[in-house]
């Protein structure tokens, strides 16, 4: 009677890896479909007193200067940023910028 415990208990373990690998392949489907995916097309920044949408394709990097994160477009204009860089790094598209190290995303 204990070996059939046993046995009953060792199935209902692999049974529960089992799925669990299964759900974690999903996952990991679901973040690969996705990783090359841009949720945000255009950052809000400020200019002045207005508010400005930057497109992503704009934008050339983004760094943290002090205590301030900012973002750096092709024609060397510099907006300040409210987020985090792991938040905006969260926010773009992981083909088009990379974290070069905690101070850049490029």
């Amino acid at each position: 009677m204990l070996v059939l415990l046993n046995a009953d208990y060792l199935a209902y373990y692999f049974y529960n890896r089992w799925k669990l690998a299964e759900l974690k392949a999903d996952r990991n489907k679901e973040e690969i479909q996705t990783e090359g995916k841009s949720s945000r097309e255009a950052f809000l920044v400020q200019r002045g007193a207005e508010s400005i949408p930057l497109p992503v394709e704009t934008i050339a990097y983004f760094y943290r200067d002090g205590d301030y994160n900012y973002l750096a477009t092709f024609e060397a204009e510099r907006y300040l940023v409210s987020q985090s860089l792991d938040e905006v790094e969260g926010q773009l598209d992981k083909v088009e910028f990379f974290r070069a190290n905690r101070k850049f995303i490029v």
